[in-house]
């Protein structure tokens, strides 16, 4: 005869007695007691729950991003774009309005600066290894008014080729950057060299009022060409003399090398993409017999992050692609008392950072940088090795 399962009484089928019966749904109904789940139920809950986790992620990702999720050269995140169809007249009008920061807290200058203390060598004294200067600005450097419209223009029709719409675009254009109040053309050098060069014969083809629009611009390789108001920032935070011998790191368009040809008789910049250097290069080529300043343009295919040894030292450095840290060999060939003009920070949001290389009293080099925009944040296209990968951490 079977016996119960729990007690061990006899009883007449296999199973358990009427008394553990009572006992054990009695104990069921108890407060408390979690009834166990099926093994599918749980695995179906636990992937509801990671689900929910990601898309919650996803959402808090998005919220954090700036407004513009993709990477442009020289495009303030948060800024409202020009018309496409005219200039926006409003006195804001090339403003940044992204959030304000606190300042690149997440930038590294640190390794840099103990490098250049290091390093205290010839490349700091300086040395008269210029290329040949093939045409000297400070000869036509005051020529152009820059007074009023109408002047302007009318030098410009007489001493250039280029046409009326595209003299008055480029002036409208630098008047509302200049009433935005953020100080891009806080130097009248800049201001001339700004209206000195055309824009249009860099911008790949791209309409007359896109060009002149206060935005970043495609020049294909998946480059931008910067935008105006950030392109005139950067010029005036580089303070450039006739003098100086400036360093481009990423050619790009060709504009940013063309504006400070107008600034110094010794420009020399660096393109890593092989097809987009070709194109500038030869761009540059076609325009020096109407422009013959571009003539003082030095070109290089190669990597930037490594500078241009042979014209060391320079007494500025321009990088027109953004990185989280400052590269090294750039502060070893930047002259003490020299300017680097860098978008420092990680890929989604950098800094405009002036950053000054100085010796302290004591004979100790030191980085003292400056974020000439006061914390609103830029975003610029990555600064990349021969394959194409980000020297960025991120």
């Amino acid at each position: 005869m079977p016996s119960c399962k729990v007690c061990g009484i006899d009883i007449p089928e296999p199973g358990l007695c009427a008394e553990c019966k009572e006992e054990r749904a009695a104990a069921r109904k108890k407060p408390g007691k979690t009834p166990r789940l099926k093994p599918n139920t749980r695995f179906l809950l636990v992937i509801a729950a990671c689900t929910a986790l990601v898309i919650a992620g996803i959402i808090i990702i998005i919220a954090l991003l700036p407004s513009s999720s993709l990477p442009t050269s020289g495009q303030p995140p948060g800024q409202t774009p020009g018309m496409e169809q005219g200039l926006d007249d409003s006195p804001a009008a090339g403003a940044e309005t992204g959030t304000e920061d606190t300042g690149p807290a997440s930038t590294d200058i640190s390794a840099a600066s103990s490098a250049g203390s290091q390093e205290q060598a010839a490349t700091d004294q300086g040395t008269d290894n210029n290329a040949p200067v093939a045409y000297d600005i400070t000869q036509i450097q005051d020529q152009a008014p820059i007074d009023n419209k109408e002047n302007y223009v009318k030098w410009m029709l007489a001493h250039t080729k280029e046409n009326e719409a595209s003299l008055s675009l480029r002036w409208e254009r630098a008047q509302i950057i200049i009433r935005a109040g953020y100080g891009e053309f806080a130097d009248k050098n800049a201001l001339r060299a700004y209206l000195l060069t055309p824009r249009e014969r860099f911008t790949r083809g791209q309409d007359l009022f896109l060009t002149y629009g206060d935005r970043p611009l495609q020049i294909g390789y998946g480059q931008t060409i910067t935008a105006p108001n950030v392109m005139a920032m950067m010029t005036t935070s580089l303070k450039v003399e006739p003098q100086h011998k400036v360093l481009e790191i990423g050619t790009g368009s060709g504009y940013q090398a063309a504006v400070l040809a107008r600034l110094t008789n010794h420009v020399y910049t660096i393109e890593i993409i092989e097809g987009l250097y070709k194109e500038t290069d030869k761009l540059f080529k076609n325009l020096e017999s109407d422009y013959p300043v571009y003539k003082n343009i030095h070109r290089k295919l190669d990597d930037g992050y490594y500078g241009w040894q042979e014209y060391a030292p320079f007494d500025r450095i321009i990088v027109t692609c953004s990185i989280d840290h400052l590269p090294a060999p750039l502060i070893k060939q930047l002259k003490v008392g020299g300017l680097i003009v860098v978008p420092l920070g990680p890929p989604y949001r950098q800094f405009l950072m002036s950053i000054e290389k100085v010796k302290s009293e004591d004979g100790k080099i030191k980085l003292v940088p400056k974020d000439v925009y006061d914390g609103l944040g830029v975003i610029f296209v990555p600064f990349t090795d021969s394959e194409g990968k980000s020297y960025s951490g991120e």
